[in-house]
């Protein structure tokens, strides 16, 4: 039976990880917290990959913008962006990729955030990391601009030849692909700052933009975080858990922020939650992992209306319902597995009422059970893999 990333190779894919493994070192032995992922985000789509705490979810977006501590180490796989695997980029090309087409918001925005610098001096760094950009940027805003300004003006008026010059100055620019002043650039660099800071929902900008992290509030440093970002018009947006310590209204505004940037922005958005709520809200497609592997991929309506693998089945069950009144709820009997000695074949049949000897001594492959719908597990068939 064909591969994920073959019955998914007629979509274009914007990020596709294969076979990835990823272990930590530490003192009390070897943490095998990645086993063989497989997981694929298409352009211009919004993927969620939710999970319990301590699956390896946060772990995969480390991975994917290669910002892993130094006791991890990835033993095998790909992590293929557009085309390129970012598994064989030095340090140096990875922190090119990071400034250009990767961003990340995390969970604790006052611990990203420089303390001692104010929200413009943190977000314009972002364009002045590139000056050549901006300067492109700048050169062609002003073409344009000028070349309406002449549209409207006579041969006989004193700024016309002025105005021409201008002109041709920003046109030998963009063909020498030089660089702007120092202070043009920087006053560019403001001007894009408030602009992005807006496209955010921050109200007054101007003002925000001169405040330092602790004069705000979580949900506006959450913004700033979100601008700085954009800033960088990524090819892949990654979210993580960045609802998690906000109080239930700000979570509902940063949502509906993300809601609109989709329509704004060509990025795709990856978002990595231990809610359903927000999967079911945001998401088109949707991963759940569990002890570091991926046991199920579908469209988001597939897998509320007909969840395949067992732990998603008793995710599922485990969610309140409005329209049924419950003494208790449903939960997964078991604990999560210590990933130092992981239990061998899948590592949730432990935990699995279905469980049966295949799952204990192999891992199951991930097959497409239905269109679209990729499960690991025995229960839907599969040959067994050592």
């Amino acid at each position: 039976m064909p591969s994920l990333q073959e019955q998914l190779s007629k979509k274009e894919e914007l990020l596709d990880i294969r076979g990835l493994k990823m272990v930590f070192h530490t003192y009390a032995g070897e943490v095998k917290a990645l086993d063989g992922v497989d997981m694929n985000v298409r352009k211009g789509e919004v993927f969620g990959l939710v999970g319990e705490s301590g699956c390896g979810k946060s772990v995969m977006a480390l991975c994917i913008s290669r910002l892993l501590p130094e006791n991890a180490k990835i033993l095998s796989g790909q992590i293929i962006l557009k085309g390129d695997d970012l598994l064989k980029k030095s340090n140096e090309e990875m922190r090119e990729v990071r400034m250009k087409r990767i961003a990340m918001v995390f969970q604790d925005p006052m611990t990203f955030l420089n303390p001692v610098l104010t929200v413009a001096e943190q977000v314009s760094e972002v364009y002045l990391l590139d000056p050549k950009r901006l300067s492109k940027e700048i050169a062609e805003k002003r073409i344009h601009e000028l070349n309406e300004k002449l549209a409207r003006m006579s041969e006989e008026e004193a700024d016309y030849s002025r105005t021409k010059q201008d002109i041709s100055k920003f046109q030998e620019l963009l063909q020498s692909h030089g660089t702007l002043g120092r202070r043009e650039l920087r006053k560019a660099a403001w001007e894009r700052t408030v602009d992005v800071l807006r496209i955010v929902r921050l109200a007054d900008p101007e003002r925000i933009a001169k405040q330092y992290p602790h004069e705000l509030s979580g949900g506006m440093r959450q913004r700033a975080m979100i601008a700085m970002a954009l800033a960088r018009n990524p090819d892949i947006f990654i979210a993580d858990e960045i609802t998690t310590a906000l109080d239930v209204t700000v979570q509902a505004q940063i949502l509906a922020l993300l809601k609109d940037l989709r329509k704004e922005i060509q990025a795709s958005i990856l978002i990595i939650t231990h809610d359903l709520g927000i999967v079911a809200e945001m998401c088109d497609r949707v991963a759940v992992m569990y002890a570091g592997n991926i046991v199920e991929v579908a469209d988001v309506k597939e897998i509320f209306r007909n969840p395949l693998h067992p732990y998603t089945q008793g995710l599922l069950r485990a969610i309140p319902r409005i329209d049924k009144e419950l003494e208790t709820l449903d939960s997964i009997p078991g604990s999560v597995p210590d990933l130092i000695f992981p239990p061998t074949g899948c590592r949730f049949h432990p935990r699995c009422p279905y469980a049966f000897d295949a799952c204990k001594q192999y891992k199951p492959p991930l097959i497409e059970a239905a269109p679209g719908h990729f499960v690991e597990c025995f229960l839907y068939g599969g040959l067994p893999r050592e």
